[in-house]
Formats: structure tokens, sequence, C-alpha cells
């Protein structure tokens, strides 16, 4: 009789972000699932205001406009599939921003009110060959 073992697939890599409110406190939490394109929002202790909403933002490379992934639901939790026009390389090494919005989010299509920034940082070690 023949064994058969089940080889554990290599696990994708996981990131998050960090969007400080103080030195002390994330306002928001995000992670990233680079494959699926999926983003996954935490609102931590961003307060919470009724007549604003937040708004999510990739700068794709330095210089670059901001674009708009989303208004944030008024949840703990946003998740979107908002990553999709994006390759992993360009996800890996953009900035994101949050901004305080009107409720509905941008009028503009760009920020217009304030930003806190965060980069994603790879929070699994990375897979052997």
């Amino acid at each position: 009789m023949e064994v058969v073992r089940e080889v554990p697939s290599a696990r994708p890599a996981q990131f998050v972000a960090v969007f400080q409110k103080d030195e002390q406190s994330p306002a928001f939490l995000m992670s990233v699932d680079i494959e699926k394109r999926i983003v996954t929002v935490r609102q931590v202790a961003a307060e919470r205001l009724a007549d604003r909403s937040y708004e999510l933002w990739i700068a794709p490379q330095p210089g670059a406009p901001p674009r708009s992934l989303g208004v944030l639901g008024d949840d703990e939790f946003t998740v979107q599939a908002t990553l999709a026009a994006y390759d992993p390389a360009v996800i890996n090494n953009a900035t994101f921003g949050i901004s305080l919005e009107p409720r509905g989010g941008s009028p503009t299509g760009q920020p217009t009110g304030p930003v806190i920034h965060a980069k994603l940082l790879q929070v699994t070690p990375p897979q052997n060959p």
C-alpha cells in the first residue's frame, strides 16, 4: 500500500499597514490579500462621525496623484476587492492614505480633508524556494 503524504502548500505572504492616530494608537489597520487583490480595513481608534466618511486612497508611485479605492463603511471592518487593476509589485510599493471626507466621499476625486498615510509591511516570513 502506497502512503500518500499531503505536502502543505506555501502560504501566501500577508501584508498589513498601520495608519497611526497618534504615537500610541492606530486609527486604522489595513490588510491586503495580494493574490486576490482584496483590501480589509479595520477602524480601530478613529473617531466615528455621523456627517463624515473615511475614504481609502492609493498612490501607485511617488509623485503620482492618489486614486480612490472607495469609501470605508460604517462598520468596524470594510472588505473591498478594489485592487484588481493593480499589479502585486505596484501594490507592495504604493503609499496608501485614508482621508476624512464629506459624507459619501470626496466631491472632487482627490482627498479634500486631512489624510493619514501608511505603507504595506509583510508580516509573514518569506518562503524559501
